[in-house]
């Protein structure tokens, strides 16, 4: 069985629940133009792209500390978690 990714056309931020987030406002992964896909990496690709726009990011810190409560996957405060 084949499985077919789509990518996401949304910013990652767009996809966190409200209730349970830190605001999101202001995160430079959320800019238009990013790709989503970026903050979600296949095991073997390059993260240098989030990282880098995670390292100006001023809810770096909060981003992290969110992806590591959560555990959820992928990059978050420019660390690759999961």
């Amino acid at each position: 069985m084949t499985t077919i990714l789509h990518p996401l056309h949304e910013p990652l931020s767009n996809l966190l629940s409200e209730s349970h987030a830190p605001n999101w406002r202001g995160a430079l992964c959320a800019e238009p133009g990013r790709n989503p896909e970026d903050w979600q990496p296949f095991p073997s690709q390059d993260y240098t792209q989030a990282r880098q726009v995670c390292e100006r990011c001023p809810l770096q810190t909060a981003c992290l500390v969110y992806g590591r409560r959560n555990k959820l996957p992928g990059v978050w405060g420019g660390q690759r978690l999961g």
